[in-house]
């Protein structure tokens, strides 16, 4: 059903006694784009409670955010900036130290190059030193060998009419007359007459128990001592052995020993060979004219020991 409506006056009050101000309604289509209509051709009171919104434009947003980058990457430039100079500077001070470092090496290098080549000259020279002196202690050994040769053939040349006697008591008013009367004593025992003159000198040596010290016997001819240490033998071989109770002294019996006086490198050769023949089983080992002989058994050849080298020499022909 259509309602009417009665407009109302043009001069009314409202019942809170405000005047009304009325304009007169027009209508109008939608403006699509109200940003672009012409302020000029709206009249003062048109439109006069239509308030206007200002749209946004996006670029603005896109700006300020282009701006905000900008100043980001403007910042983080300088921090890189500020980064790069500093490890810039830290690399230099890095260049500066390898660079010093660099330079001691070769220094170093240099010095041990130096001292590399001192040390080779230095072995070059203690080369030279030891082989002169290997040729030195060579030459000193063989000539010392020949002095003690020549000391050992001199030694046995002084003692080749010497003999030792052994085990003969001593007389405590014991004088060399007294002591060469014991010596022809104990020849006239063993058949060898000796006469006074041919006593060249007689003594007693120091020995471990000085109530029997060893006696010297001296002779004038080797043909003598010879003939001497042959009658010792031969009287040992055809009776008991020769004691001091036979010689005629008192006290307890003692056996008396005779040999040659040898020089105290053959005593030692002499022990060597004794004990080597003991050993290996050697039936003979005895002493003639200073030098000392070995045979295994009869009828097999012998052997003169010089020295224990010698002995070494007969063990490598077996």
């Amino acid at each position: 059903m259509p309602i009417n409506r009665s407009p109302p006056p043009t001069t009314a009050s409202s019942s809170l006694g405000v005047p009304l101000l009325m304009h007169t309604i027009h209508h109008t289509s939608s403006e699509p784009n109200i940003t672009t209509i012409d302020s000029a051709s709206c009249t003062d009171g048109e439109f006069l409670n239509i308030t206007q919104r200002n749209k946004r434009k996006c670029s603005d947003s896109r700006t300020i955010q282009d701006n905000q980058w900008s100043v980001l990457m403007a910042e983080m430039k300088n921090m890189f900036t500020e980064f790069k100079v500093e490890q810039g500077k830290h690399i230099e001070k890095l260049c500066q130290s390898i660079q010093e470092i660099k330079s001691q090496n070769n220094t170093i290098q240099d010095s041990v190059s130096f001292l590399s080549k001192d040390n080779e000259e230095l072995k070059g020279k203690i080369g030279k030193l030891e082989e002169q002196l290997i040729s030195e202690r060579k030459s000193t050994a063989m000539y010392i060998q020949n002095l003690e040769s020549k000391i050992e053939t001199l030694e046995r040349g002084a003692r080749s009419s010497c003999i030792e006697i052994k085990n003969i008591p001593v007389n405590k008013s014991e004088t060399k007359e007294s002591l060469l009367k014991t010596v022809i004593n104990i020849g006239s025992t063993l058949q060898v007459p000796i006469q006074p003159f041919e006593v060249k000198d007689t003594f007693r040596v120091s020995s471990k128990d000085p109530e029997i010290k060893t006696i010297i016997v001296d002779f004038t001819s080797n043909i003598l001592k010879e003939k001497f240490m042959e009658m010792s033998k031969k009287f040992h071989r055809g009776h008991n052995k020769l004691t001091t109770e036979t010689l005629g002294f008192n006290g307890t019996s003692k056996p008396v020993f005779i040999s040659e006086n040898l020089t105290q490198k053959m005593k030692r050769v002499f022990f060597l060979a004794r004990d080597f023949a003991n050993t290996h089983q050697y039936k003979y080992c005895w002493i003639r004219n200073g030098k000392v002989f070995l045979r295994q058994k009869d009828g097999d050849r012998y052997y003169i020991i010089k020295d224990d080298s010698d002995l070494k020499n007969i063990i490598s022909d077996k």
